[in-house]
């Protein structure tokens, strides 16, 4: 296995235990995140994000879909589903979307650069769209 699949299966692992700090630890000190809402620099920046995002939602599962490793980047595709159980932060203006207690499916695309075991760059698509629709929020944008 190399390194790209062994950090990723970490990702996941901690994902679904929400293990923030394990999560962190994936990542190099200067790594980047980008996701839909922007770009993360840094491993606390990027624990915090996924502290704040993944604690609004229960049940978490995710499955690999199927995987391209080319050792150093892997390229993923996931399906992911949870239960929204907290409110979601939306908007640049401090809005808030209260919790549906609504379930979720998503399907998302992981590109990982690793160097040392660890991951420096990590690019994450997703369409926002499909989340909000599935929580009954079409005329929110996150």
């Amino acid at each position: 296995m190399s390194d790209a699949t062994n950090a990723m299966d970490h990702v996941k692992e901690a994902l679904l235990k929400k293990d923030y700090n394990a999560l962190a630890e994936c990542y190099s000190e200067q790594a980047v995140l980008v996701t839909p809402e922007g770009a993360l620099k840094g491993r606390e920046n990027i624990r915090k994000s996924y502290e704040t995002w993944l604690g609004r939602f229960s049940g978490l599962k995710a499955s690999v879909d199927s995987k391209i490793d080319a050792g150093h980047q892997v390229v993923e595709e996931w399906t992911m589903s949870a239960v929204n159980s907290s409110e979601i932060p939306a908007g640049a203006f401090g809005e808030r979307i209260p919790a549906t207690n609504e379930s979720i499916t998503v399907h998302c695309a992981n590109i990982a650069s690793i160097s040392d075991g660890r991951i420096m760059s990590h690019h994450v698509y997703y369409d926002q769209k499909e989340i909000m629709d599935q929580l009954g929020m079409k005329s929110h944008h996150m």
